[in-house]
């Protein structure tokens, strides 16, 4: 496992390098980024992989890897266009699928050589019901993403391991889906379960929610003493940090939205008084996605550059959004405290992306409305 996570580390290093936000043709996606990583996966002669494998209808898909001179699983290659999903649609996927299905060949692989999705190409169902696992390079913790990819490697899918695990895969990643979305249907599934039992929606809703949250998906994590603010058996990862700022300020969980904003996110004591500070919602997301694109590069996470990668302009909104941006993330569970005695630094936790992020603060304000 460990010679994949070193190739996506390299993978990591290569677009780090490129020029930020720029993309790569096609050819050189697959040359600099999808060949290297198929070449790791045990993939690596000219018997073993096909460039521009033709199928019926006088069509040609991008790669072919071959088992026994027979194609096993077909790679449909897309330009890396700066980032993750670009390029990456269901369009692009259908095609691919379409492919594997014309052919008889079970396993179709789209990527940009960031974003890996396979799909169980003849499955009798809708399109999307055919991904079977879904990996970014960039936001996935590496180890993750190795165990993906692993599934992809020559000898799993010459000893049976990919047919044998891979709808596995499948069934587990719609589970997770249904558990984060917990909408109306999947309630009420949960509900009949339990015998029809008067429990409220929104507390159900919460807990399959918890069920995928990243804690939960990559191994328990390390917990130690009460949210400040929470209630009842709440807990958060570490000891608090210092203030951002000056003084002492405790964060609060469970998270309200109310307004256009997200409060109350901690209490900062002056002359004795209690002061609620809160974010401007829309602020939220480009803190969260400049966070991830951060710890991608390595770097930790400072209130300035986090606020130099979210936002275009220097302005007092800005910089507070910054400051309690970072501490909404840190009071929700998805960063570290590294600490420092000048500029407070954190760090992504192992397992974060912006999607389940996402789901933890999602998971944070439901537990208030619930309460």
């Amino acid at each position: 496992m460990d010679h994949i996570v070193n190739a996506i580390e390299k993978v990591r290093s290569t677009l780090a390098k490129a020029s930020k936000g720029s993309g790569f043709t096609e050819a050189k996606t697959v040359a600099g980024l999808i060949a290297p990583m198929l070449h790791v996966l045990g993939w690596d002669g000219f018997e073993s992989i096909e460039y521009e494998y033709p199928v019926k209808g006088g069509k040609a898909v991008d790669l072919a890897l071959i088992l026994d001179t027979k194609p096993a699983v077909f790679v449909e290659a897309k330009a890396y266009a700066g980032t993750a999903a670009g390029n990456i649609s269901d369009k692009s996927a259908g095609q691919a699928i379409s492919y594997g299905a014309i052919e008889g060949v079970e396993w179709c692989l789209l990527t940009n050589g960031v974003r890996y999705e396979l799909y169980y190409t003849t499955l009798p169902v809708t399109l999307h019901h055919k991904l079977v696992f879904q990996a970014d390079l960039l936001t996935d913790p590496p180890l993750a993403v190795a165990r993906k990819l692993a599934l992809l490697s020559r000898s799993a899918v010459q000893d049976g391991t990919l047919h044998r695990e891979g709808p596995r895969a499948l069934v587990e990643t719609r589970l997770r889906e249904w558990c984060r979305e917990a909408d109306a249907d999947v309630v009420a599934l949960v509900r009949s379960k339990l015998g029809g039992a008067k429990i409220d929606d929104d507390a159900i809703a919460v807990v399959l929610r918890r069920l995928v949250a990243p804690s939960q998906e990559n191994g328990p994590v390390e917990q130690e003493g009460p949210v400040q603010g929470g209630t009842g058996d709440a807990h958060r990862p570490g000891p608090p940090p210092p203030d951002l700022r000056s003084g002492q300020m405790a964060i609060s969980r469970p998270i309200k939205v109310s307004g256009g904003y997200i409060r109350p996110l901690r209490y900062r004591e002056t002359d004795g008084k209690t002061i609620c500070e809160r974010i401007p919602e829309a602020d939220f997301l480009p803190i969260v996605a400049a966070c991830c694109r951060l710890h991608a590069e390595g770097k930790e996470l400072t209130t300035a550059a986090v606020r130099a990668e979210a936002f275009s302009e220097k302005t007092d909104r800005t910089y507070w959004s910054s400051v309690r941006g970072l501490g909404v993330l840190w009071a929700i569970g998805a960063l570290d405290y590294v600490g420092g005695k000048g500029p407070q630094r954190f760090r992504l936790k192992e397992g974060m992306a912006e999607g389940s992020i996402q789901a933890l603060f999602q998971a944070a304000v439901d537990e208030d409305a619930s309460s």
